[in-house]
């Protein structure tokens, strides 16, 4: 077979994997598997720093977590001293004391988060789960219970206003003035007066 000469110079080209491309420069030519090899380096470089980049935000994000957690624990803890000491100071003194009790595991479990190291925390969760997995199951579904109440009583967003008793009225049918009242239309004069029984 022919090799077919498309440069514009006279004679065949020598195609061979070692051959130079560019014979005035005294470099040969990357190869195609040179040029491959050195892109598939680049490529496991960018992307071990694009992981590494990603583990330290995310450790970073969940040193944050257990910073805020333990600060929350912490406030539920003290709350719960001072109700306890409240209870106390009514005469309530079980009450009190179950209150400070609980009050104080909380603030170890606020001690706990924040000085443990997250490998642990997991290490423990992980062995608690495999040892008792009905409490830990039920735990996680109480918690889940619990954030979402927490979660939806603390919505900051109003009620939309299309939900108030007015809706099942036709416009016609409430009179105006207490239509006026409670925002919505008046379709009819002011002079309107209900009819007698």
């Amino acid at each position: 077979m022919a090799t077919r000469n498309t440069g514009g110079s006279e004679g065949p080209r020598d195609m061979t994997p070692g051959s130079s491309e560019n014979p005035g420069r005294g470099m040969p030519a990357p190869t195609l598997k040179d040029q491959a090899a050195d892109l598939g380096r680049k490529a496991t470089q960018g992307a071990r720093d694009v992981a590494t980049e990603a583990q330290s935000q995310a450790r970073n994000r969940i040193e944050r977590g257990k910073q805020d957690a333990a600060t929350t624990l912490s406030s539920v803890a003290t709350t719960l001293l001072q109700s306890g000491l409240q209870l106390r100071d009514d005469q309530q003194q079980i009450a009190g004391e179950y209150v400070e009790r609980a009050a104080r595991q909380i603030e170890r479990a606020a001690n706990y988060v924040q000085n443990a190291d997250l490998r642990e925390v997991v290490d423990e969760v992980e062995d608690f789960a495999r040892r008792r997995p009905a409490l830990f199951i039920g735990s996680a579904f109480a918690a889940g219970l619990l954030a979402a109440r927490f979660l939806k009583s603390s919505r900051t967003t109003p009620r939309r206003k299309e939900e108030t008793p007015l809706e099942p009225y036709m416009d016609r049918e409430v009179p105006p003035s207490v239509a006026r009242d409670i925002g919505g239309p008046t379709s009819e004069p002011e002079t309107w007066q209900e009819p007698p029984l």
